[in-house]
C-alpha cells in the first residue's frame, strides 16, 4: 500500500499554484497513492481558519480520489528550547500534526549556527525531546534534514554526521518516540531524490546509519514526499518498505 503524509496543496505560499486539491488527488491516484496528507504549514500567527477551508475543499474533492485523504498541519520546531508554532487553537481542524525540524531558514527558528557540528545535533535532539513531551505530535516531519542550512552555514551543514549523536541521547529520543507512538518520516526529496543537495554520501551514508539505530530500538517510520510541485506526487514511493507504514493516529478515524 502506497502512502504519502506529506503534500503541500497551493493554500501554502512555498507550493505551486498548480497544487490545487483536485490536481493533488488526480495526481495522487495516477501515481497509485491510497492514503494522502494534505498539509498545511502553521506558522506563528498564521489563522487555523485556512485548516477548516482547506477541509471543504477536500470534501468537495473526495470522490475524484479512491483511497483515503487526510489534513495535517507541519508546526515548526522554533528553537533548541522545545519551543513550536503549535496553537491549541489548531487540535479541532486537522487529523494530525508533523513537527518539523530543518526549518533554519524562518526568521522564527532561533538556533546558534555557530556552534560546532556534534553540539549542534545534540542540542538540537535535546530540544526536539522536549518538543515531543510538550506538543501533541503525531509524527516528526523530515528530521535532521536540514537544506536551507547548505545556504545560510555551509561549514556547519557539510559537517552534520547523525549517526555520531551520543548513544544515551539516541535511546533517549527513541524511548520517547516508541513509547509515545511518534513514526519519524523517510523524507523522500532530497534523501531519495537530489542528495547533493544534503552534502552527498558522506551525509546520506552517516543519516542512513542514524534511521538503522533507531530502527533497531522500535523507531516506525512513515513516508512523505514533501510534495510542493504537482511532478513531485508520487516520489514516496521509492522509501523502502519497512517506511511504508500507516500514521498510528488514522488507523482509528472513520472517513
Amino acid at each position: 500500500m502506497l502512502r504519502d503524509y506529506h503534500i503541500h496543496p497551493c493554500r501554502n505560499r512555498c507550493a505551486s499554484p498548480l497544487m490545487t486539491v483536485p490536481a493533488v488527488l488526480g495526481h495522487a491516484a495516477a501515481a497509485g497513492l491510497q492514503d494522502v496528507g494534505l498539509v498545511l504549514h502553521f506558522h506563528p500567527g498564521d489563522d487555523p481558519a485556512a485548516f477548516y477551508s482547506l477541509r471543504e475543499e477536500i470534501d468537495g474533492a473526495r470522490r475524484t480520489f479512491p483511497g483515503r485523504i487526510f489534513l495535517g498541519a507541519e508546526i515548526d520546531l522554533t528553537d533548541d528550547s522545545g519551543a513550536t508554532s503549535w496553537a491549541n487553537r489548531l487540535a479541532p481542524a486537522v487529523d494530525y500534526v508533523l513537527l518539523a525540524m530543518g526549518h533554519t531558514q524562518m526568521p522564527w527558528v532561533r538556533t546558534d549556527l555557530d556552534q560546532a557540528p556534534a553540539a549542534f545535533l545534540i542540542r538540537q535532539t535535546e530540544g526536539l525531546l522536549k518538543a515531543l513531551r510538550t506538543v501533541p505530535v503525531t509524527a516528526v516531519a523530515h528530521p535532521y534534514i536540514y537544506g536551507a542550512l547548505y545556504r545560510q552555514s555551509p561549514g556547519l551543514a557539510y559537517a552534520l554526521r547523525p549517526h555520531r549523536i551520543p548513544r544515551d541521547l539516541v535511546g533517549e529520543l527513541a524511548r520517547c518516540l516508541v513509547d509515545g507512538g511518534i513514526p519519524f518520516e523517510y523524507h523522500c526529496r532530497d534523501l531519495l531524490i537530489r542528495p547533493q543537495n544534503l552534502g552527498g554520501e558522506a551525509f546520506v551514508s552517516s543519516y542512513t546509519e542514524f534511521l538503522e539505530n533507531l530502527r533497531g530500538l522500535g523507531v516506525r517510520f512513515i513516508p512523505g514526499s514533501d510534495a510542493h510541485y504537482l511532478d513531485q506526487i508520487g516520489r514516496s514511493a521509492h522509501a523502502p518498505s519497512w517506511a511504508q507504514n500507516s500514521l498510528p493516529v488514522l488507523q482509528d478515524l472513520h472517513v
